[in-house]
Parts: structure tokens; C-alpha cells; sequence
């Protein structure tokens, strides 16, 4: 037995009493009295009939859909509308997949990964071209790298998704239904390999 005491661990996420709305009217309630909290280095999985809320709740989460009522901290920073969280540092150590990738479709897949670095770190495509050739090969896209979304499968969006919320190496990873689309040859991923 010995008299150390254990680390706490950091409050990633927390939720109090959170009502949260729905993408298509943000003051229809979805889910309510959410009460949640995640711990850092915790692995969580929402799961839910179709149409239940989960993309509603990662939204929330992620500070694009403002919750409706409750209290909401993400990293200890208490927020109140996602334009709070847009500013904030704390949203660059948080990343999140959409269902079916959300590319922006005018922009290559290279240029949908660079993205998010470029824009936080005010960098040209040249700068950040040895991290976005890493996560291309990561990923396995990187013969599709000057392909644009629609000339692509819904599977291959999906890893550029998951590619682009890797950029900023993000301490908070949400994934909206992230094996939708995927067959058994597209489902792995080696995050093990993501430092």
C-alpha cells in the first residue's frame, strides 16, 4: 500500500443539465437533462436508434449547436454559444468527423486537410505539406490527393474526414457514425500510429 494519491484526471467535457435541439430547429428539444462528463484519456461510444439525437449531442459538444438550457464546459472553459467556443483556444484542441465526411467540395482533399491547420495557424498550403502528405498516407488516400469529394466514394470522404479532424492533433475526437459508408476493407485505421 503506499500513500500517493492518484491524479485526477482533467474534465474534458462536462454537461449540466443540458437540453440539447436539433440541427434543423435549434429550439425543438431533442434530448434533455443531459447530465455528462468525460474524463481525458476516457473512450466513450453514444449509441441510439436513428434519429435519437447523437449528431445533435456531438454538435453540441463541439459547440456548433448552442445547447438550449443547462451548463456546458469543454476542457474547464464554461461556454455559452458556439461563437464563445469558435473563439476560444480550446476549440483547436477538439476535433470532429462528420457523417459522410462534409468535405468542402470545391477544395482537393489535400486542401480539405490542410484546412483546419491553415486556418488556425494562418499558414500557406506549403507550410503544412509534410503533415497533410502524413495523414494522406495514414489514412490510405494518398494517390487521391488531388481528387475533389465528388469524384469519390462515400467511404474514401469519410478517411478524408477523419484526415482533416487528425490536422491539428486534437485532444477531443467526436465521430458522428464514423463506419457508415464503410465496408470491411475501408473500416481500419491506425491510430496508433497518431502522436
Amino acid at each position: 500500500m503506499t500513500n500517493e494519491t492518484p491524479l485526477l484526471a482533467e474534465k474534458i467535457v462536462e454537461m449540466i443539465g443540458i437540453s440539447v435541439g436539433d440541427m434543423a430547429n435549434v429550439q425543438r428539444v431533442i434530448l434533455e437533462n443531459v447530465n455528462w462528463t468525460v474524463l481525458a484519456r476516457e473512450y466513450w461510444a453514444v449509441g441510439g436508434l436513428h434519429g435519437s439525437g447523437k449528431a445533435n449531442l456531438l454538435a453540441t459538444v463541439a459547440g456548433i449547436l448552442p445547447a438550449i438550457a443547462g451548463e456546458y464546459r469543454l476542457f474547464g472553459n464554461k461556454f455559452g454559444s458556439p461563437s464563445d467556443l469558435e473563439r476560444s483556444a480550446a476549440r483547436q484542441r477538439l476535433g470532429i468527423v462528420f457523417e459522410g465526411g462534409r468535405l468542402i467540395h470545391d477544395l482537393t482533399i489535400a486542401e480539405n486537410i490542410a484546412m483546419p491547420v491553415r486556418y488556425h495557424q494562418n499558414l500557406g498550403i506549403e507550410d503544412v505539406s509534410d503533415q497533410v502528405q502524413a495523414l494522406l498516407t495514414l489514412i490510405g488516400l494518398d494517390k487521391l490527393a488531388a481528387s475533389y469529394p465528388g469524384s469519390m466514394g462515400r467511404n474514401w470522404q469519410q478517411r478524408a474526414g477523419l484526415a482533416r479532424a487528425l490536422a491539428l492533433k486534437p485532444e477531443l475526437l467526436l465521430l458522428d457514425n464514423p463506419m457508415d459508408g464503410l465496408d470491411t476493407r475501408d473500416s481500419w485505421c491506425r491510430l496508433d500510429l497518431i502522436g
